[in-house]
């Protein structure tokens, strides 16, 4: 709970990793930070049962600095992150669970309406991400291959081995939180 882990406010996505390890990505200020106030401090936290107890009892911070983490995924060359306009991806060089490098994959992600931002990060089978956006937004993300746009809702599909985005569906749909992959 928040009482037991500081840092666990404000959770907005969240996955295990191969450990056992729970990885949450959480906005302690949203939605009230306003012009003005000290800028948003977002984090993803990792929350760890060490004693085999069956409940978490280690919280490591592994990135802050953040805004708007909407969307997490890992891949083994680190923990790809929504980041506003932004698409990223940390690593931790060292194995000390905490991000020692952030690099700055694509730009353009619209994120004027905050909650409605890229989000809900899931991979596909050959581990491409697919992430959700909200209504309102319009994108106009620049890549290697060309512009990529959007507006109004839908999903994309990140192939990570070409570092190639494709918008995958365009309708409007007001905040799909969540992706699920079938037999279908």
């Amino acid at each position: 709970s928040e009482e037991q882990f500081k840092e666990l406010a404000n959770p907005v996505q969240l996955s295990f990793d191969n450990k056992g390890r729970w990885w949450v990505a959480v906005m302690p200020t949203y939605p009230h930070w306003k012009p003005g106030d000290p800028k948003p401090n977002d984090k993803i936290i990792i929350l760890e049962d060490t004693n085999n107890d069956g409940k978490a009892d280690k919280e490591t911070v592994f990135a802050d600095g953040l805004q708007l983490p909407l969307g997490i995924e890992f891949e083994p060359e680190g923990v790809y992150v929504s980041q506003g306009t932004n698409f990223v991806l940390l690593r931790d060089n060292n194995g000390d669970d905490k991000a020692d490098t952030k690099e700055i994959l694509l730009s353009g992600f619209d994120d004027h309406d905050t909650h409605h931002n890229h989000h809900a990060f899931t991979t596909d089978p050959s581990g491409a991400i697919y992430m959700g956006e909200g209504v309102f937004l319009c994108n106009d993300i620049e890549t290697s291959y060309g512009p990529v746009r959007g507006t109004n809702g839908g999903f994309f599909r990140y192939d990570i081995n070409r570092r190639k985005l494709d918008r995958i569906a365009q309708l409007s749909i007001h905040n799909p939180w969540g992706i699920a992959f079938d037999n279908w």
